[in-house]
């Protein structure tokens, strides 16, 4: 399946779209070539030209517009940091899901975190104009494509899923907070 068929399936139709994505094979060099890298790309590209091109609105001290090469750096960093939180988020799952009665299958939570955060990543366009990237909330709706996949793809019971998926979006929370503090931290170095 290709990825706009597959984005536009997994949003729209997300019960009848995780059977058929546990039935194929599982190919995680593939997902990440060809479906997480290019749509990882989306906010970081558009935060970039978002950025340098309309610029930010800091709160009294007006909109501010970043140079081009510091906002491809930084839409860069936001790239590395997209796919790396998918790697460690399946690998948080595939340990979590048979705490809960689900299986450990590497594999079946790469899939299940890689196609859940197809939403944040396409909301991720609002990023384009600063003054809407309210909008990437949005995104939230991976929550819930997580919750639908834990019973197809890692068997874990329906009445568990919904406490492994707010632990898996607590733990998800408690990263970003790490890697924002920890990108704090550098930017107060450099100063």
């Amino acid at each position: 399946m290709n990825l706009i068929a597959r984005a536009a399936a997994i949003i729209a139709r997300p019960r009848a779209e995780w059977p058929r994505i546990a039935e194929e094979e599982p190919n995680i060099a593939a997902i990440y070539l060809f479906y997480v890298m290019p749509l990882a790309a989306i906010p970081a590209i558009a935060s970039a030209f978002g950025a340098s091109l309309v610029g930010i609105a800091l709160p009294g001290m007006g909109v501010i517009r970043m140079e081009p090469g510091q906002a491809f750096v930084s839409g860069a960093f936001q790239y590395a940091m997209q796919l790396a939180t998918i790697y460690v988020m399946a690998l948080v799952l595939a340990w979590l899901a048979p705490r809960y009665g689900g299986s450990g299958d590497r594999a079946s939570a790469f899939k299940v975190v890689a196609y859940a955060w197809t939403p944040a990543w396409l909301a991720g366009l609002f990023n384009l104009m600063p003054a809407l990237s309210f909008l990437t909330l949005l995104g939230l709706y991976a929550v819930y494509l997580i919750y639908t996949g834990l019973p197809a793809l890692m068997n874990v019971p329906q009445r568990r899923a919904l406490m492994v998926t707010a632990l898996l979006v607590l733990i998800g929370i408690t990263l970003s907070a790490l890697i924002g503090a920890l990108i704090g931290l550098i930017g107060l170095a450099r100063v």
